[in-house]
């Protein structure tokens, strides 16, 4: 349920790469590309096409190069693209970030079963103030050489802390944003099947689109505005609201008011989460570390609720005793969702890493099924399959040298 802020410095995996290293192209004039495997040898054109293959020493055309009659060799074509094809390090590690994501959701919804969601709030954070603070410390003590190595906690490599008041202030919106996701997707969970709100929370993306084009002039290509409506489509057939689908039991109609309720709290975190995801982008311009922002959002998420339940006398402990671990999952499962997700935009165009976590809605209705025993309303099951469909729409625009990725930063 967080937002995190990553930089993308490669459009391709090196897995993805085939045949680039020691390899030399020529192109011939009538626009055939001609491959030499063989550094040292050259490429001949004769600037009609009679001559476009390089031979080796035996003689022969060597592999890849394309011989006289213009057939390629097929073996050569078939392994480049079985290489294409193959999953990359970034994919991997993106799959297992939305595997944590989901691991966040499921572990919320099973901890306010018990636990009021405030009080929830205020102790999972905890988790993620101390190793931020723990990287933090990392950097300022550990010689930039050696900083790469203690790869889990050394979140950025960045070096320019928030040191003037206008990251910090930048800081505080972006921390306070957070703090209003994350305590609305908690309350949504509280009060709707996860896997409903959590497609819901997913629609952040359509948001982000909508206020980067308001407040940082992105630009909004049409279908954007197709994809947006979709959006909306899908989070109505999820909220299912009364005045649109009738109710004739009484006891149907207050739990559909509770989940009615429930979905506005989701799409609050989605606005809410998109906010925090602008102001991310404008830290990100001023260089601001990764783990500062983690520690900002944290921090703020336990004020607020601290305050809420001292206001409210609802400082109790979890009960039974092993809901003490269930409370505390949530923190150690965001950590290491923000890691992979932040690892796979480094290695992996941000494209396919956004597409790929997009599948944290189709896990947590696997998991609500499985573990919770709650399935889906096929209404649901439409919604959520249009806000995915949104937000891979929204995702297949251009890639940009820096993304970010569900933190809630989502």
């Amino acid at each position: 349920m967080l937002t995190v802020i990553a930089t993308m410095k490669t459009e391709f995996s090196m897995d993805n790469l085939a045949f680039e290293l020691n390899t030399e192209h020529c192109v011939s004039n009538n626009g055939s590309t001609i491959t030499n495997q063989n550094a040292g040898n050259v490429c001949t054109d004769d600037c009609n096409g009679s001559h476009i293959d390089t031979p080796n020493s035996d003689g022969q055309p060597t592999e890849g190069t394309i011989p006289e009659d213009g057939i390629s060799n097929r073996s050569t074509s078939r392994l480049h693209v079985l290489k294409k094809l193959r999953p990359s390090h970034g994919m991997l590690l993106a799959l297992v970030g939305a595997l944590f994501f989901t691991g966040v959701d499921i572990t919320v919804e099973l901890a306010t079963a018990e636990v009021e969601p405030f009080l929830v709030l205020s102790l999972y954070p905890t988790v993620i103030i101390l190793l931020s603070l723990g990287s933090i410390i990392a950097q300022r003590t550990v010689p930039p050489r050696t900083a790469k190595p203690i790869g889990f906690l050394i979140i950025s490599q960045r070096t320019v802390p928030p040191g003037t008041a206008k990251p910090i202030g930048f800081l505080i919106i972006c921390g306070g944003f957070y703090a209003a996701g994350a305590t609305f997707i908690t309350l949504a969970i509280s009060k709707m099947p996860v896997g409903d709100a959590v497609s819901i929370m997913n629609s952040l993306p359509i948001f982000a689109g909508a206020f980067g084009w308001i407040i940082l002039k992105q630009p909004l290509r049409i279908i954007d505005i197709f994809f947006s409506i979709l959006c909306i489509v899908g989070v109505t057939l999820i909220a299912r609201p009364t005045f649109i689908f009738s109710r004739n039991d009484a006891s149907v109609d207050l739990d559909a008011h509770e989940e009615f309720i429930g979905a506005m709290y989701a799409l609050g975190s989605a606005v809410s989460f998109a906010l925090s995801f602008i102001t991310g982008k404008v830290l990100q311009g001023l260089e601001v570390r990764l783990n500062y922002i983690l520690l900002s959002n944290s921090s703020l998420t336990f004020v607020c609720n601290a305050i809420i339940c001292s206001a409210s006398g609802l400082w109790t402990a979890p009960s039974p005793p092993h809901y003490w671990a269930i409370v505390f999952a949530p923190g150690f499962l965001e950590v290491f969702a923000q890691l992979t997700a932040f690892w796979a935009f480094q290695i992996e165009r941000a494209v396919i890493v956004s597409i790929i976590l997009t599948s944290e809605i189709i896990f947590t209705f696997a998991l609500q099924i499985l573990f919770i025993h709650i399935t889906p309303h096929w209404y649901s099951a439409i919604g959520a399959t249009f806000i995915i469909i949104s937000c891979v729409g929204m995702a297949t625009r251009k890639d940009e040298p820096a993304e970010s990725v569900r933190d809630g930063t989502a």
